[in-house]
């Protein structure tokens, strides 16, 4: 590993944690941790987790019969996370629509992104996600969060997903986004899918799934309810674009009578782990409802540990407003929140 290439700790650690040898060192690197950068430092890692660093020479002493990986003065540092990905969306670079370019949000969605989801066949879904996830290899991200959708091939999607996964070590947590813009069959689908993927992996440190759903203004009352209550029996979380054009913030007011953050909030969605992409179109009211939902959810989570941290995630483009909302969330990226009994 020479100068100027990088390598994290999530890959290397996943690569080596089934070893003979448990305990592994990264010696001559300069890493590049949250608080500190370290020249000419180690890297310990037993089994699965990173336990320790701090300079080679020390840990080389402490830890004399670790297997030993040389970085060759190469930057160590942790793996980056995609806390919104789309793997699908490989297929539309460089793509040409033809005819006059989209003008907003919804002719984007319509001429673009739902054309594309709907021709999606398994092999198709499988491929789009080798390309992407070879290019997290390769620049360092070892987690991604996806958002997916193939309408005309909805169960076993995310399997199909996960078999890619299984040839390149990277983190990730899959959901099917759930949506009622191709008929209540589908949208059906939608929430089976979810379902078996969240009850076949619980309990994997590598893949997990969590709850997906489109966005609010192609989401039915009937659908989101059902949706909820698949959200609470399982105890997971939903993954959702929220406000990302103003059509969807208009939608939700014209026909609810609120914003697209209070119409999470009255079907119980909001809380630890809820990814909320985008929130463009987001008034103040509905940042301070970001702001104290993993609180006031984590509240009535029994398996919520002491001091746990609750995250509600907020990603993509980002806010319309960021300095509005840094003061009113406190961090645009992430709310925590510190759980004290």
């Amino acid at each position: 590993m020479g100068q100027g290439k990088t390598f994290s700790f999530t890959f290397l650690r996943d690569q080596f944690s089934t070893a003979t040898s448990c305990m592994l060192l990264i010696t001559n690197a300069n890493i590049l941790a949250p608080d500190q950068i370290i020249k000419n430092g180690a890297v310990c890692i037993d089994g699965n987790i990173i336990s320790e660093i701090g300079s080679s020479t020390a840990l080389e002493k402490k830890y004399p019969k670790a297997r030993r990986l040389d970085a060759q003065g190469g930057l160590c540092m942790p793996g980056l996370a995609n806390c919104h990905m789309h793997f699908y969306s490989t297929f539309a670079r460089g793509m040409n629509l033809g005819g006059v370019p989209p003008k907003n949000f919804k002719e984007i969605l319509k001429r673009l992104w739902w054309r594309l989801d709907k021709a999606l066949t398994k092999e198709d879904v499988y491929y789009s996600a080798m390309v992407p996830l070879i290019e997290c290899v390769r620049s360092g991200t070892t987690c991604v969060i996806d958002h997916h959708a193939s309408p005309l091939c909805v169960l076993g999607s995310l399997n199909t997903i996960k078999g890619a996964l299984s040839k390149i070590p990277v983190r990730a947590s899959l959901c099917y986004e759930v949506s009622d813009r191709d008929g209540a069959e589908i949208a059906r689908q939608g929430i089976e899918e979810n379902a078996q993927f969240i009850k076949g992996h619980g309990g994997s440190h590598m893949l997990q799934g969590l709850f997906g759903l489109h966005a609010s203004f192609t989401l039915s009352d009937r659908t989101l309810k059902r949706c909820a209550a698949v959200v609470h029996d399982f105890k997971t979380s939903i993954h959702v674009h929220t406000a990302e054009g103003v059509a969807d913030a208009d939608h939700c007011r014209q026909n609810h009578s609120c914003g697209v953050v209070e119409r999470w909030r009255q079907f119980n969605l909001l809380g630890p782990r809820a990814i909320l992409a985008h929130c463009i179109h987001i008034d103040h009211k509905e940042m301070q409802i970001i702001k104290y939902a993993g609180l006031k959810k984590a509240q009535r989570l029994h398996k919520i540990k002491k001091d746990e941290t609750v995250v509600v995630l907020i990603t993509g483009t980002g806010l319309k407003d960021i300095p509005t909302a840094m003061k009113a969330i406190t961090i645009p990226a992430a709310v925590e929140v510190k759980i004290k009994r």
